[in-house]
């Protein structure tokens, strides 16, 4: 029930100026805010929409489409934000330089290609593609010199990646390399696996960015 409330209250936002649900005023967007949209909300929001109501699935439909319109590259990079002015919209940032940005799109669009098929599927596939020829060992380091890795960026991907891999052609490769990422973290120094370890640690991820 509160999640039926969530879907209509949210759905409720949709602004047919921007064709989509602007990521709203909260975590210091402001008045800027309702103007905005970015990849980080992607995921959830579709996940919200999609199952409350036909009104609320083409919402978070159009919503997919705007922000692939505005925020996709060629090369299957994302930017990770845009903003509408009288000038039109305006992307900010660089386009797949924010390891958590990328991963954020990509498991996006792998739900929605679930839920809708084409183009989506397409698009999800090169946004995956982009990861894996950026970040081939699963270890994304902050961007602007961060020294350290954002592997929760790559739990991020592998889902999404794991998510796909059954809507396409050659998705036992892409579950491979889902694997492969999955072995950067589990291998990793965030996560401890050491026997000799403190009972209270074994298991536990973290250390690394965020």
């Amino acid at each position: 029930a509160l999640l039926q409330e969530a879907a209509i209250r949210l759905a409720a936002t949709y602004s047919h100026e921007l064709r989509a649900i602007p990521l709203g005023a909260a975590m210091g967007g402001g008045v800027k805010g309702r103007a905005c949209i970015g990849v980080d909300s992607l995921a959830s929001l579709v996940a919200l929409l999609a199952h409350a109501g036909a009104d609320a699935a083409q919402h978070a439909r159009q919503h997919t489409d705007t922000l692939i319109a505005v925020c996709a590259t060629e090369c299957g990079a994302f930017f990770p934000e845009a903003s509408l002015s009288e000038g039109g919209w305006q992307v900010q940032g660089e386009a797949g330089a924010w390891p958590r940005g990328q991963a954020w799109a990509m498991l996006g669009l792998a739900q929605a290609a679930v839920l809708w098929g084409e183009p989506y599927v397409t698009v999800a596939l090169g946004a995956c593609r982009y990861w894996l020829r950026r970040w081939p060992d699963g270890r994304p380091l902050q961007p602007a010199g961060g020294v350290l890795y954002d592997l929760s960026a790559t739990a991020i991907a592998v889902v999404a990646m794991q998510t796909l891999a059954p809507r396409i052609a050659d998705g036992a490769d892409l579950e491979r390399h889902a694997h492969a990422q999955l072995a950067a973290i589990v291998r990793s120094e965030y996560l401890v696996l050491d026997d000799t370890a403190d009972s209270s640690l074994r298991g536990l991820f973290h250390g690394a960015c965020y």
